[in-house]
C-alpha cells in the first residue's frame, strides 16, 4: 500500500524521467526533496513513509531522516508543536546511533523553533548543546553560525551585553573563514539598538543594507536590517523611520515572510501612534495580531497586546486598555518569568562550568606537555654535557699521548744523534787504525827485501 501511495506521488507531482523507480525500493527521500517544495501536504506524508520503511527495514538513519523531514514539513506548516515531536524522535535515534552530523542539524533546528515561538529556556539549552558538538569537532563556521543564534536568545529576553559578546564571536569567526557576514552583523545592530546607541547600531544596518545591494541577500536578513534602520531613526526622523518599515512591510508581503510581516506591521503601528494616526495604528495592529496568532508568535502577540492597549488608552476606552494590559503582563510573565530566567542562568552557567572544566583540562594538559618537555630537555642536556665532557676527556688524553710521542720522538732522535757521532767517532779511529796497519805492513815488506 505504502509503495503504491509513493508511485501516485510519482504520478501526481514529480517529472517523468522518476517513473523507472521500482516500488519495492522507494528512496522516499529523494521523493520529499521532489515534492517539498509543490506540495507540503505531500511532502509531510512522504516522510511519514519514509519513517515507516526505516521501522520496517531497521534503518536508524532513514528513520532520522525521515523525522527531520516530518519536522520541517509541519514547521512549514505552523505546527510548531508536531515539528518539535518529530525533531525529537529523530534526535533521539541519532544520538543513540552516532549520527553527529544529524544530531547537530536537529539540535540547531530546535533551538530555532524555540526562540522563534520564546521558549527560550529550551532554545538556549539545545543550541549550547549544538555548540558543545561543534566546538568538539573543531568547525569554525558552524561555531560561529551557533553562537550567532545564542546571541539572537539573549537579544530576545534583552540581555544585549551577553548577546554582543556571541555575536562578536560568530563576526569573527566568520571573518576568518571568509564567510558572509551579514546575519551578524543586523543582529549586532539590533543589540545596540535594544541599548539605544542607535548611531552604532545604524551603522551595522547600513553595512548590511550595502553589502545587499553589493551582492545577494536573503529577503530576511534584508527586511530586518530596514526594521532595523526603522528603529534607530525612530527618535530622531518619524518620517524616515517610517519609510523604513513600510519597505520591510512590503518585502515582507512580496516574499511571504509572515514573522517579519507581523514585527514590521506592529512597528509601522508603533510609528502612526507616535504620528498621531490613531485608527490606522490600530488597523496595522490588528493586522499583525492576526498573524501573530496564527502562527503562534508569543513574542509579537504579547508586543501587540501591549500596543492595543496602548491605543485603547489614546481613545480613552480604559477598560479595553486595561484589559490588554493585563493579557501583555500574564503572556510577558509566561515568556520570561523568574523561574525561565533561572533555568537560563543555570544552563549558562552549567556550559561555562564545561568551559572551564575543559579550560582546566587543558591548561592540565599543557602543563603536563611543558614538565615532559622540561624533563626530556634536562635529560638531553645531561646527555649532551655527558658526550661533551667524554669527547673533551679523549680530546685530552688523544693531547697527551701525542705530547709523549712527541718527547718520545725527541729522545729518540738525540739518541740517534748521539749513536750517530760515535759511530763517526769509531769509523774516524778504524781509518786512523787501518792506516796505521797498511803502513807498518809497508815497513815489513821492506824490510823483508
Amino acid at each position: 500500500m505504502r509503495s503504491i501511495l509513493a508511485i501516485f506521488l510519482f504520478l501526481l507531482l514529480i517529472d517523468g524521467n522518476l517513473f523507472s523507480m521500482q516500488k519495492d525500493s522507494t528512496d522516499y527521500m529523494a521523493l520529499f526533496n521532489q515534492v517539498r517544495l509543490r506540495n507540503i501536504d505531500s511532502a509531510k506524508l512522504v516522510a511519514q513513509l519514509a519513517i515507516d520503511q526505516g521501522n520496517e527495514i531497521g534503518d536508524s538513519l532513514l528513520i532520522v531522516r525521515g523525522a527531520t523531514a516530518k519536522g520541517w514539513s509541519l514547521e512549514q506548516t505552523g505546527d510548531y508543536e508536531g515539528a518539535v515531536v518529530e525533531y525529537k524522535r529523530g534526535l533521539k535515534i541519532a544520538e543513540n546511533n552516532g549520527y553527529r552530523s544529524r544530531e547537530k542539524f536537529i539540535l540547531n533546528k530546535l533551538g530555532i523553533i524555540h526562540g522563534e515561538y520564546a521558549n527560550f529556556s529550551e532554545a538556549l539549552k539545545y543550541h549550547l548543546r549544538s555548540l558543545v558538538l561543534r566546538e568538539e569537532d573543531g568547525a569554525l563556521l558552524e561555531i560561529a553560525t551557533t553562537s550567532n543564534n545564542i546571541g539572537l536568545i539573549y537579544y530576545r529576553i534583552s540581555d544585549y551585553d551577553l548577546a554582543i559578546q556571541y555575536l562578536q564571536t560568530g563576526l569573527r569567526l566568520m571573518e576568518r573563514t571568509n564567510s558572509d557576514t551579514k546575519t551578524a552583523l543586523v543582529n549586532l545592530g539590533l543589540c545596540y539598538t535594544g541599548l539605544g546607541q542607535n548611531e552604532n547600531a545604524l551603522s551595522y544596518y547600513e553595512r548590511v543594507l550595502k553589502l545587499c545591494n553589493e551582492d545577494s541577500c536573503s529577503p530576511e536578513i534584508f527586511v530586518t536590517a530596514l526594521n532595523g534602520a526603522g528603529y534607530s531613526y525612530e527618535t530622531s526622523d518619524l518620517l524616515k523611520s517610517r519609510n523604513y518599515f513600510r519597505r520591510g512591510v512590503d518585502m515582507s508581503r512580496m516574499n511571504d515572510l509572515t514573522d517579519r510581516l507581523a514585527i514590521g506591521l506592529y512597528n509601522l503601528s508603533r510609528i502612526e501612534l507616535k504620528n498621531g494616526n490613531i485608527n490606522e495604528a490600530l488597523d496595522l495592529v490588528k493586522e499583525s495580531q492576526d498573524i501573530a496568532l496564527s502562527y503562534g508568535y508569543r513574542r509579537w502577540i504579547k508586543n501587540n497586546y501591549r500596543q492595543l492597549g496602548a491605543i485603547y488608552s489614546s481613545l480613552d476606552n480604559y477598560q479595553l486598555a486595561y484589559q490588554f494590559q493585563r493579557k501583555y503582563d500574564s503572556l510577558n510573565s509566561e515568556i520570561l518569568n523568574e523561574g525561565i530566567i533561572k533555568n537560563m542562568a543555570k544552563i549558562q552557567a552549567d556550559y561555562q562550568e564545561r568551559e572551564n572544566l575543559q579550560t582546566i583540562q587543558n591548561q592540565d594538559q599543557e602543563i603536563s606537555r611543558t614538565n615532559t618537555l622540561l624533563f626530556l630537555s634536562v635529560v638531553i642536556i645531561v646527555l649532551i654535557s655527558i658526550i661533551v665532557f667524554i669527547l673533551y676527556r679523549i680530546n685530552q688524553l688523544r693531547r697527551k699521548a701525542n705530547r709523549q710521542l712527541s718527547e718520545a720522538k725527541n729522545t729518540i732522535e738525540q739518541q740517534n744523534n748521539i749513536l750517530e757521532e760515535k759511530v763517526r767517532e769509531r769509523t774516524k779511529e778504524l781509518n786512523e787504525t787501518n792506516a796505521a796497519l797498511m803502513k807498518s805492513n809497508t815497513d815489513l815488506d821492506n824490510f823483508i827485501y
